[in-house]
């Protein structure tokens, strides 16, 4: 075994990339570092008793030169009587229909057809041909985009188990140097010399010169770097899922929330990363989350109102409510009920009669009331969401209907009325709720805030001789 193998399965050792017995899909471009990779594998196969086939996609974005690159892929599959699976993904559709950059939109099309192919063939790795070359192109555009930490631990290694880079620790020169020894062909894709696309640019003028300006040892350094930051990176990460287990947050739960309080507590670095998660788990789109975004939610967090909202994009907005951040997306909302007492990011208008004993139900907002008769000795005024009333004050007929803007009321003890609105304030109800917020009305006033208010007209005292329960489930 040369060098060049044993340097590269020191790599595979080193992050457990591959086990005895796995399936492993190569994907193959035709490229130089793809076909090092491939004939590594193919002679390290038998040491890992692993079993190879060939993933190609084909973009067409060379016309004749893609087929090219396909066949060339394809006859040394049938040479080597290794099994190729091609697909060939044009991009104009998907650019047409979401926009985005061509890179982006391939790499994105590349990965969603790894995932049938695994499926499909039951792969349980799959190998992808990213050098220390690409390590270093990558870390340096993510610098020139401000990235944070997560974005400066480059290329990862293995992600997800699946994907393994068996290459990441292997500089381009070494790779060109072992296939000339070994007189193994391979194909050159000129796009990869087309400096209107940055990380071509990166690749051949930015890393150029800086190592033969600034530092020789340059690709080796930031691999190192990128192992360290990766291991931080881990460690915040999992501070960040501890405090998220210790909270019982319910990423199933619309919206998600964090008591700002908790929340404040923690480091910043925890803090950041606790809304790059929830966000990037809500929205639509797994897109990063931009710094510019993160700072938004901070202000809104650390401003003098108790109220504040910050559009994300696709659908996912992150509000703040009092001593409350909700993170929500209002499109999955439109399919999808949220599981807050009352339906949020909707205008709620109905009104429904009361009989008496009844059970009331609400549909707009999914609640219940239920009002029935009760003994003195069945009133506990400690019962949450309940309210007890004096039958023989109540002017019929009675209603349940929503908060209309300009509601007022007489609270118990209070010697005078008070708008509902500032109830609301009080109790701090956010404002997306209130609409929907139901109120017991009798002919002349109303009677209950459900679940805030009782008014004084219809208190129970010692001439109490019907008492009225209501309830709101």
């Amino acid at each position: 075994m040369n060098d060049f193998l044993i340097k590269i399965k020191n790599t595979i050792d080193k992050y457990k990339m591959i086990v005895r017995g796995d399936r492993i899909g190569v994907a193959l471009s035709g490229g130089a570092d793809s076909i090092s990779l491939f004939w590594v594998l193919l002679e390290l196969a038998a040491h890992y008793e692993a079993s190879l086939m060939i993933l190609h996609v084909n973009h067409g974005l060379r016309g004749i030169e893609s087929d090219k690159d396909e066949r060339f892929v394809k006859e040394l599959g049938e040479k080597l009587n290794i099994a190729v699976q091609s697909r060939s993904i044009p991009l104009s559709e998907r650019l047409k229909e979401k926009g985005g950059s061509i890179e982006d939109t391939a790499r994105d099309m590349r990965y969603e057809y790894f995932e049938e192919a695994k499926n499909y063939w039951n792969l349980t790795k799959i190998a992808l041909g990213h050098t220390l070359n690409d390590q270093a192109e990558t870390v340096f555009m993510k610098i020139l985009r401000g990235s944070g930490l997560s974005g400066m631990r480059g290329i990862l290694p293995v992600r997800g188990e699946i994907y393994i880079r068996p290459l990441i620790e292997t500089k381009k020169e070494e790779i060109i140097s072992f296939l000339s020894t070994y007189d193994l062909a391979y194909v050159n894709d000129l796009s990869n010399l087309d400096d209107c696309f940055l990380r071509n640019r990166v690749r051949s003028k930015l890393i150029p010169e800086l190592i033969e300006s600034f530092n020789p040892r340059l690709l080796r350094n930031i691999g190192q770097m990128t192992d360290i930051m990766r291991e931080d990176e881990d460690f915040i990460s999992k501070m960040m899922m501890h405090t998220l287990s210790r909270w019982r947050i319910d990423m199933n739960r619309r919206p998600v929330a964090l008591d700002l309080a908790e929340f404040n507590k923690c480091h910043m670095a925890v803090k950041r990363r606790i809304l790059r998660f929830l966000i990037e788990n809500i929205s639509e789109e797994k897109r990063e989350l931009g710094y510019r975004h993160i700072q938004s939610i901070f202000n809104i967090i650390n401003g003098k109102k108790p109220h504040g909202m910050v559009d994300i994009g696709q659908g996912t907005i992150v509000q703040r409510e009092y001593d409350r951040l909700l993170i929500n997306n209002i499109r999955e909302n439109a399919s999808r009920r949220s599981n807050s007492p009352y339906s949020a990011y909707k205008e709620c208008n109905f009104m429904y009669p009361v009989t008496i004993p009844s059970l009331i139900h609400i549909e707009e907002i999914s609640r219940s009331i239920i009002v029935s008769f009760v003994e003195l000795r069945a009133v506990d005024y400690t019962l949450k969401d309940t309210a007890f009333m004096d039958y023989n004050k109540i002017e019929f007929p009675l209603k349940v209907r929503n908060f209309i803007p300009g509601d007022s009321i007489a609270p118990l003890g209070l010697g005078g009325t008070k708008k509902i609105k500032s109830l609301f304030i009080d109790n701090k109800i956010p404002r997306r709720h209130r609409g929907c917020m139901p109120l017991l009305e009798d002919r002349e006033s109303i009677l209950w805030v459900a679940g805030i208010c009782l008014s004084d007209k219809v208190k129970i005292t010692e001439e109490t001789k019907k008492i009225l329960k209501a309830e709101i489930i």
